[in-house]
């Protein structure tokens, strides 16, 4: 089976691919705001260039199931950022049932939890992205740094849907 996992925002979206349980290929694509460069993009075309990028991933590799994050009120820094985040989670539920792929949105303290990572009350968040970092390099010998704390997630997320299937096999062996 071939998994897409996916850790979407509206500046940076980062992605891996995993087939059987082997990591195959990973990536990510950054959209930067006006504030940060002069030819920034306003957050409605940043989504919508999320949206085409993900979108050809899609097409491109042609995943059996697709896991993203979902999004958590208290995680971002407002209600409209919220709003914005929401409609990106949208848009890739429309891409895969578009396309005819089954897909699971997960809470990110969720997958978290199932690969061992300190999450919840009394983590911020800048400790969660340094764990996922960390996670990563040690488990694919990388060497991600903070600033691919997307990359990171995306792998990450794969790896916990992994061994959720793994065992939910030896429950029903």
């Amino acid at each position: 089976m071939k998994i897409l996992a996916i850790d979407q925002s509206t500046t940076c979206s980062a992605w891996s691919i995993f087939i059987g349980n082997k990591l195959e290929k990973y990536g990510s694509e950054r959209c930067y705001t006006p504030s940060e460069r002069k030819n920034g993009l306003p957050i409605d075309q940043r989504i919508y260039h999320m949206y085409k990028y993900l979108r050809n991933i899609i097409i491109s590799e042609k995943p059996d199931f697709i896991v993203f994050e979902d999004t958590f009120l208290q995680k971002v820094n407002s209600p409209e950022t919220f709003a914005w985040l929401n409609r990106l989670v949208g848009c890739i539920m429309c891409l895969s049932i578009e396309h005819d792929i089954s897909y699971k949105i997960w809470q990110a303290n969720a997958w978290r939890k199932l690969i061992g990572m300190p999450c919840g009350r009394g983590v911020k968040r800048e400790q969660e992205k340094e764990y996922s970092v960390e996670y990563a390099n040690k488990h694919y010998n990388l060497e991600l740094k903070r600033k691919d704390d997307d990359l990171a997630d995306a792998l990450c997320m794969g790896t916990a849907y992994l061994i959720m299937n793994e065992k939910k096999g030896e429950k029903e062996s």
